[in-house]
């Protein structure tokens, strides 16, 4: 980038120094909002909690292929692991965020999404007075390479669209023979 870095840059367009943070929305029966800020805030009429070692791996994404996301929130207190453990997490959504705060007072300038997808699994390891949530997630674009359950018939378009009558004839249309003219009976 030049030479300049990204603090820089930001410090530049906003005016003051800044620092960032991850913000990590899972949308249970309940909704959970974490962050690995050092203390709690709240945004968008959100509590965001404040889970100062929220572990994010790696995630990367290619043409051919969307990565899991693998999170791991330590020191949940217990009233937080109830909710976890309490709901099936399964195909719920779940949102990973960059929010540019101002670093003097944390007010957040710019929330920026980063990855969207569905829980997948949500061991936990368990502590004496808290516990660890280790929490996997699909990528949304996972579902678009799933084979899907339907069929190109009349039944399953009924099925779906009520009184569609789109497909009622398409297997007497298949099956029927079409006969055209022989090029001698244009020539008349």
């Amino acid at each position: 980038m030049s030479g300049r870095s990204i603090n820089g840059a930001v410090q530049a367009l906003f005016g003051s120094p800044f620092a960032a943070a991850v913000f990590v929305e899972m949308q249970l029966d309940t909704p959970l909002y974490f962050s690995n800020a050092a203390m709690d805030i709240n945004y968008g009429g959100k509590s965001w909690i404040g889970v100062q070692q929220l572990a994010v791996e790696d995630v990367s994404e290619g043409a051919q292929q969307a990565e899991q996301l693998k999170l791991t929130l330590p020191a949940v207190p217990n009233t937080y692991l109830g909710l976890a453990l309490g709901t099936n997490i399964r195909g719920k959504r779940i949102y990973l965020s960059l929010g540019i705060m101002r670093s003097d007072d944390l007010a957040i300038l710019q929330m920026v999404p980063l990855w969207s997808g569905q829980l997948d699994q949500m061991p936990v390891s368990y502590g004496p007075d808290d516990a660890s949530i280790s929490v996997t997630a699909e990528h949304s674009a996972v579902a678009y390479a799933r084979p899907k359950p339907y069929r190109y018939t009349d039944a399953e378009q009924r099925r779906i669209f009520g009184g569609d009558r789109c497909l009622e004839y398409l297997v007497n249309q298949a099956q029927t023979e079409d006969i055209w003219p022989s090029k001698e009976f244009f020539k008349k």
